[in-house]
C-alpha cells in the first residue's frame, strides 16, 4: 500500500490493528506457492497431508482452518475477539461523529451475524448472567441496526429447556417487536419455544396473551393435521408438536386428541364388525401430548391407544407405554 492510500485510509477512519485476516488451508497452499516452487523435498512440493505450507513438517500443531469453518474472515476475526474488547470497539464507534460514524458504524452488523453471535452467547454459562459487557454490546449492535431477536430465539428453541439468561437478553431484544414475537409463537413446534414465546408476549401484553395462544394453538392444530395428510409428519415432530398443544391449551389439546383416539366410525354393519383405528401420526403426537395433561381421562386415552396398536404397530405401543409411565411420574401436573 503506497503512503498515500494508506493516509487516505486513516483519513477516513480506518484503524490499522496490525492483525492478520485468516485463511483457509486452500487459500494458504496457493499463497505459499512462490517458495513452494523453490523447495526440494516432495510433501512441500505436494502439500500432502497437512502441509499448507512449505516444510510444514517442522511445526507442531499449527492451526487449519477448513473453508467451510472460515466463512466471512473479518466475522471470525471479529469472533474470536474478548467480548470486553468488542464491547470497547462498539463504544468506539458509538462516539465517532460525521463520516467516520457513518463508515464504521454498519462495520459493526457482522458482530450479529449468525455464526459470530453464537460465538459471543456462548461465553455466558448456562444458568449465569450475562455480563454487563455483553449486554451493552448487544445493545450497541441493535442501535446500528442489527436484528437480535431471531439468532437469540433460535438459540432458546434449540435448548431443552428454556435460558433464563438468554431469555432476558432476548425480551431485550423484542422492545417493539410484538408482531415478531406473534408470528413466531404461530409457528412454535417445541414445548420450550411455546413456553418462552408465551411469556415473553405475556411481559409485553398481558391481556393479549390468551388471544396470542388460542391462534397458536390453532396454527399448531392445523400444521399438525396437514403435515399427518401429506405424510410428512415424522415421530420426532409429534413428540415435539405434542407437548407443545399439551402447554398451549391442556383442555383443549385433551378434547382434539380424545377425537383423535375415537375417529368416526363407518356405518351400518362393517363398523359394527370392524372399528376404525386413529391415523398413526396423530396417535404418536396424541400419546405425547397426553403424558403432560392431569386428570384420570389423559391416562385412560393412553391405555386405549396402547391397546390398539397391541399386536399391530409395537413402537406405537411402547411410546403409549413411555407417555404412561411418564405421566404417573411426573404426577400429572394440575393443568388440564
Amino acid at each position: 500500500m503506497s503512503r498515500e492510500a494508506f493516509e487516505a485510509a486513516r483519513a477516513g477512519g480506518v484503524i490499522d490493528t496490525a492483525t492478520g485476516i485468516p485463511k483457509s488451508r486452500e487459500e494458504m497452499h496457493k499463497f505459499y506457492e512462490f517458495i513452494r516452487n523453490q523447495t526440494r523435498d516432495a510433501e512441500s512440493k505436494a502439500g500432502e497431508g497437512s502441509l499448507e505450507f512449505p516444510a510444514g513438517y517442522m511445526f507442531k500443531d499449527p492451526v487449519h482452518i477448513e473453508a467451510d469453518e472460515l466463512g466471512d474472515p473479518v466475522d471470525f476475526l471479529l469472533s474470536e475477539m474478548e467480548v470486553k474488547h468488542l464491547r470497547d470497539l462498539a463504544r468506539v464507534v458509538n462516539g465517532q461523529h460525521g463520516k467516520a460514524a457513518a463508515t464504521l458504524g454498519p462495520a459493526l452488523k457482522p458482530l450479529a451475524a449468525p455464526f459470530t453471535l453464537q460465538k459471543l452467547l456462548a461465553t455466558v454459562p448456562a444458568g449465569a448472567e450475562p455480563p454487563d459487557e455483553l449486554v451493552e454490546l448487544l445493545d450497541q449492535l441493535a442501535a446500528y441496526g442489527a436484528d437480535l431477536l431471531d439468532p437469540l430465539l433460535d438459540r432458546i428453541e434449540s435448548a431443552e429447556k428454556p435460558d433464563p439468561a438468554l431469555v432476558r437478553l432476548a425480551m431485550r431484544a423484542a422492545k417493539g417487536k410484538k408482531a415478531r414475537l406473534l408470528e413466531r409463537l404461530q409457528r412454535a413446534a417445541t414445548p420450550v419455544a411455546v413456553e418462552t414465546l408465551l411469556k415473553m408476549v405475556a411481559s409485553i401484553d398481558p391481556a393479549g396473551a390468551a388471544d396470542a395462544g388460542k391462534a397458536a394453538f390453532a396454527a399448531l392444530l392445523e400444521q399438525v393435521l396437514s403435515r399427518d395428510t401429506a405424510g410428512t409428519l415424522s415421530e420426532s415432530d409429534a413428540d415435539a408438536m405434542g407437548a407443545s398443544m399439551a402447554a398451549l391449551a391442556p383442555a383443549q389439546a385433551r378434547q382434539e386428541f380424545a377425537q383423535w383416539v375415537h375417529p368416526p366410525q363407518a356405518g351400518g354393519l362393517l363398523g359394527k364388525l370392524k372399528a376404525r383405528k386413529p391415523r398413526r401420526m396423530l396417535a404418536w403426537t396424541a400419546a405425547a401430548g397426553l403424558q403432560g395433561i392431569a386428570g384420570e381421562e389423559s391416562s385412560k386415552l393412553l391405555r386405549e391407544l396402547a391397546d390398539q396398536a397391541q399386536g399391530s404397530d409395537e413402537d406405537l405401543r411402547k411410546r403409549c407405554l413411555k407417555a404412561l409411565t411418564l405421566w404417573r411420574r411426573i404426577g400429572a401436573p394440575k393443568n388440564g
